[in-house]
């Protein structure tokens, strides 16, 4: 019976600590919409910057970009909101170079 109550106990423990991280409180949330906002921008910077001719060294700036959005939806996936919204700003400045640099 006790053996019971302890692992209902760290069943209940384990979903409180779930759900904590799950639930966010609404400056986390702000953040993170800014974040999500901030990277669908990056995401259509960088689907511009795809249609045009590059050189290597944009083509290396290009990459960057590229990946830097890919670290600003890794930093979203552990709530790292302020992160996310740094690289995401990186990465379109990166695009937005690339795409400038292409203009005559």
């Amino acid at each position: 019976m006790s053996k019971n109550i302890g692992i209902l106990a760290l069943a209940v423990i384990i979903a409180f600590v779930g759900c904590s991280k799950v639930i966010l409180k609404p400056e986390e949330r702000s953040l993170q919409d800014k974040a999500v906002i901030a990277i669908e921008a990056a995401k259509k910077e960088i689907k511009e910057a795809e249609k045009i001719q590059k050189s290597v060294e944009m083509l290396e700036l290009f990459n960057t970009a590229k990946e830097k959005v890919t670290t600003a939806e890794s930093f979203m996936g552990i709530s790292n909101f302020e992160k996310a919204c740094w690289f995401a700003d990186q990465a379109k400045e990166a695009a937005g170079k690339v795409r400038a640099a292409a203009k005559p």
